[in-house]
């Protein structure tokens, strides 16, 4: 597992709230946020597949700019994926390490091997639920749950964005 620095996070959130202001230019951001028109607004295109093996649930294509989702992923997984895939492009556009991006089928995105598939994790959650987003919502609403919910992602993604923004889940 890759250790992010407070620098490298803040380097991330950066780049996350730079991608809501292209589409949410008056800074008023819509939840959940609308990934599709993200993905369309860089030229992305995004397909459903069915992978050769059940444990990849999404991927990357820097040459082609589309990203692949697995057949059958529901909403709240489909849109952290995305937002993960996204994040590829974001941050690891001008290094050319990979072609290809996969996507493993984790439960636990902490366990998540690697920089770029860390980064791409946190710039997702970033994305998807933006700190001040989350702490509002959390004021009047301190249900997991919900919370993801309203921000249109599974409960493991809110639960990761909630511990690592400091939340007490008890």
């Amino acid at each position: 597992m890759a250790i992010l620095t407070q620098q490298k996070i803040k380097e991330v959130d950066q780049e996350a709230a730079k991608v809501l202001s292209t589409i949410y230019n008056d800074g008023n951001v819509e939840l959940p946020v609308d990934i599709g028109a993200i993905a369309k607004n860089y030229g992305l295109e995004i397909k459903s597949i069915k992978f050769p093996t059940p444990d990849i649930v999404g991927a990357y294509d820097r040459e082609t700019k589309t990203i692949y989702i697995a057949e059958g992923t529901p909403f709240q997984r489909l849109t952290f994926t995305i937002a993960h895939e996204l994040g590829h492009y974001i941050l690891h556009g001008s290094t050319k390490t990979r072609e290809i991006y996969y996507r493993t089928n984790y439960l636990d995105l902490d366990k998540q091997n690697g920089d770029e598939e860390t980064h791409a994790n946190w710039f997702a959650a970033s994305l998807l639920m933006p700190e001040e987003l989350v702490k509002k919502e959390w004021e009047n609403n301190k249900d997991p749950i919900k919370l993801a919910d309203i921000f249109g992602v599974s409960k493991t993604a809110m639960m990761f964005r909630l511990q690592h923004l400091g939340f007490s889940l008890k």
